[in-house]
């Protein structure tokens, strides 16, 4: 019942994370198309020399902002993955010490109880 339990608890934070490796994947895509976003305006810029105006240059400064922003949040899911991770590792590999544990010392009162009764 245990390991069933760990089982499941394993599962489900592999739920956990594949749903954030989702997230992140979307993220990540957002960076792209937002760099990509940001080649073709200075691409257009140079081609048509036209000075950038204020409202242009703070629609930029906001993408590059939020761009910012996007890789901090893919930062920090990606430190929250590995943290859950190796949380999980941490508490199957407890788990099978314990268990071992317990059974060797089952182990050891039947050796007693048989050299007992001999």
């Amino acid at each position: 019942e245990d390991v069933s339990g760990l089982k499941e608890d394993v599962s489900g934070l592999k739920e956990d994370v594949s749903g954030l490796k989702e997230d992140v994947s979307d993220l990540k895509k957002d960076v792209a198309f937002l760099n990509d976003r940001m080649e073709v305006v200075e691409k257009r810029s140079r081609e048509s020399a036209i000075l950038l105006e204020t409202d242009v240059a703070r629609d930029l400064r906001r993408l590059y902002e939020g761009q910012i922003e996007i890789k901090h949040k893919v930062d920090a899911l990606t430190v929250e993955v590995q943290q859950r991770a190796h949380k999980s590792d941490e508490f199957v590999l407890e788990s099978i010490v314990s268990r071992h544990s317990e059974e060797l010392k089952e182990h050891a009162r039947r050796l007693e109880a048989l050299e007992n009764a001999s």
